[in-house]
């Protein structure tokens, strides 16, 4: 009875770890147990969804398998950067896309110019639609392309190499934007609360905004049941 009264402690604080990150507008790696059954049927892929405004302001989320996969709609300029920490810092790399009203896209070092990729990309953002795009870094080259294509159309090679750890998404220069940013992080190993499931084959699956997925695991009960879940928290 005392090892559940402990691990029912930790679900309740993982629940509210969940419902904490559900009410801010980025939710980072939200895992809940589900039996093996029922995980071909969920997508194995949890969104972020943002707003940013005319602030030039980068919202930073993490990142770890050396790509990021995104959805835009904005007008001009949507701006990302990549860097070591989730701020603004060098050494840092940024990536516009459909700047200068619209008619070009560059990488940028460390803020300073000349920009060392720059590509007349005409109409390439729409604030009436999302675009997709996606950024790549290995081996120290950093590369973008459009949702679909397999050829980049910016590539820079940069000498100078650093870790990626974080992405920062804004725009600016009169244009808001509506982000949708795909989670592509490898499978977590179960915590120590997974050992009290049965037999029955059972697997992690990423959960968004607290809901529970069908055929979940329950770990316990108090008063109702409840569920095992892992959150990574910020802060």
């Amino acid at each position: 009875p005392a090892d559940h009264n402990g691990v029912n402690s930790v679900i309740k604080k993982l629940q509210q770890l969940l419902q904490e990150e559900a009410s801010t507008n980025q939710v980072f790696s939200e895992w809940a147990l589900v039996n093996r059954s029922s995980a071909e049927t969920i997508k194995m892929a949890n969104n972020i969804e943002l707003n940013t405004e005319d602030k030039l302001e980068y919202q930073f989320f993490p990142v770890s398998n050396g790509v990021v996969n995104f959805k835009v709609r904005a007008p001009n300029d949507a701006h990302l950067a990549l860097t070591s920490g989730p701020a603004e810092s060098e050494p840092m790399l940024e990536v516009f896309i459909g700047g200068w009203k619209n008619t070009k896209s560059v990488i940028r070092k460390n803020r300073a110019k000349p920009d060392v990729c720059e590509v007349d990309t005409p109409d390439i953002l729409n604030a009436g639609e999302f675009r997709g795009f996606w950024v790549k870094w290995m081996d120290n080259v950093i590369t973008v392309g459009m949702e679909g294509a397999a050829a980049a159309f910016l590539s820079y090679e940069n000498p100078d190499a650093y870790d990626i750890n974080y992405v920062g998404v804004c725009t600016g220069w009169g244009a808001n934007g509506s982000w949708i940013i795909e989670q592509n992080e490898p499978e977590p190993s179960a915590p120590v609360a997974a050992a009290l499931v049965s037999s029955n084959a059972a697997c992690w699956i990423p959960a968004a905004n607290g809901e529970v997925p069908p055929n979940a695991v329950v770990g316990g009960a108090d008063g109702e049941d409840m569920y095992i879940a892992r959150a990574q928290h910020e802060g």
